[in-house]
């Protein structure tokens, strides 16, 4: 029986996660193996039961680190200078370039296909960064609004709206459609476009 390593910080534990998330990111978590996350991970199958007593238990500690990894991402949001159309375009084409990176699409590809699995860990990925960002943008159109280069609006909706042209735009509809590499316009196109049309709504 492998003994439980309870130690976080072991920097064994850092190498297997990054290589089971290759593994369940290529093969599914199905097809993954504990063997070979071991072997390449240069440990033995029993110190890496030791880690993770269940192939579960690896596919958690997988996504609850790329959601730590997202959220990191997230924190250092650009805010631009000028303007309202500057400032709204510099925060979004962050986010369509962040959704549109292929370990980010690739780990949520992962999670749509495991999400009936693992809800508790499912919803803790779909809303961690996306809160981040959205209180972000909340923040910059609560600001806009008061200095009135906005029309007097509720931030939240606001958010809401521009985050949905963008998700569904650059990421939910090819995650949909399964393409692996988006073709069309590039996600600086679905980001001004985003912008226009709600400022043509809400520009005072």
């Amino acid at each position: 029986m492998a003994t439980v390593v309870h130690d976080l910080k072991d920097p064994r534990r850092a190498i297997i996660i990054r290589h089971a998330r290759q593994h369940f990111v290529t093969h599914g978590f199905t097809a993954t193996r504990m063997e070979p996350v071991a072997r390449e991970s240069g440990v033995s199958t029993a110190t890496l039961y030791g880690f993770f007593e269940s192939k579960n238990l690896l596919f958690e500690a997988v996504i609850n680190d790329a959601t730590d990894e997202i959220a990191e991402q997230l924190e250092a949001l650009p805010i631009g200078n000028g303007t309202a159309q500057n400032k709204l375009y510099t925060l979004l084409i962050f986010y369509a370039d962040f959704l549109n990176h292929d370990d980010v699409r690739a780990v949520f590809h992962l999670i749509l296909a495991e999400r009936h699995r693992f809800k508790d860990v499912s919803s803790r990925f779909f809303l961690r960064g996306r809160t981040h960002f959205c209180d972000a943008l909340v923040d910059l159109l609560e600001n806009l609004s008061k200095s009135g280069e906005l029309k007097a609006i509720d931030a939240t909706f606001g958010a809401s709206q521009l985050i949905g042209m963008i998700e569904n735009a650059v990421f939910f509809s090819p995650l949909i459609e399964d393409v692996s590499t988006p073709s069309g316009p590039t996600p600086d196109v679905y980001a001004k476009e985003a912008v226009k049309t709600f400022l043509a709504r809400f520009h005072s």
